[in-house]
């Protein structure tokens, strides 16, 4: 199945059904469970993670981003896009 490319301005991104995002028991480091194991975050993807909710749209979280971060969002873009891409590629983002 091939997928199509994320809209900035129309996607909402959220986890899949079968994912849970939450803190590794031992190394407390945030990770994404989903039935074929678990996928440990760096800091920046687990601040793009916390913002798929469903509701915000990726320029929404862009700018939520870039808020935090102090950065223009565009130079946030290619990096969340990618990041974002990347989980949805592996089944972990709807």
């Amino acid at each position: 199945m091939r997928l199509l490319p994320m809209n900035p301005e129309s996607t909402s991104p959220r986890l899949a059904p079968h994912v849970r995002h939450q803190l590794d028991r031992i190394t407390g480091a945030p990770i994404l469970l989903h039935p074929e194991g678990a996928v440990e975050l760096s800091e920046t993807a687990d601040a793009i993670v916390r913002l798929c909710d469903g509701q915000r749209r990726i320029d929404e979280i862009l700018g939520t981003l870039a808020a935090e971060y102090d950065a223009p969002p565009e130079a946030l873009r290619d990096d969340v896009i990618a990041c974002l891409a990347g989980l949805r590629e592996r089944g972990l983002l709807a």
